[in-house]
């Protein structure tokens, strides 16, 4: 039973030496704004999230628009939660308007070609994701295309 034991405290050891890794304090901040957003997808899913697939998978790009959903669709609790996630690793700005103050649906004079670029990029992302299928994996130079000329 000793040689058990030992074994299984050798091996422990060896595991916890090999696993040992250095982690930046931004990409600290980063996995913990993750699993943040991911805790309050899964406990505010039927508040405001319920649209979405349960298995949606959250990622750092994500963190922000979870934020906002907290804040846009939920009660004051779930408010609070978007709060937190916006004041921790984010860089991105959420914007938090009084109701009947919020800005024309037209995001020119509100964003700037960058934060709209971001976006279509998220959503981008989003809509390959519930496809369901992999993202393409060819180059630029590849991609399929049928061009159709007109008279």
């Amino acid at each position: 039973m000793n040689d058990v034991k030992r074994y299984l405290a050798e091996i422990g050891a060896r595991g916890g030496r090999k696993s040992r890794r250095k982690l930046t304090s931004e990409d600290a901040r980063a996995m913990v704004a993750v699993r943040e957003a991911r805790r309050a997808f899964r406990r505010f899913r039927t508040r405001c999230f319920w649209s979405y697939r349960p298995d949606l998978e959250i990622g750092l790009a994500d963190v922000p628009w979870v934020a906002e959903q907290l804040m846009k669709h939920g009660d004051r609790e779930a408010w609070e939660v978007g709060a937190r996630l916006v004041g921790g690793a984010l860089s991105r700005k959420v914007r938090v308007y009084r109701l009947g103050e919020e800005p024309p649906d037209d995001l020119l004079g509100t964003t700037t070609a960058e934060d709209r670029l971001e976006m279509v990029g998220v959503l981008s992302e989003r809509a390959w994701t519930l496809t369901g299928k992999p993202r393409p994996s060819y180059a630029r130079s590849e991609i399929p295309v049928h061009v159709v000329r007109l008279s």
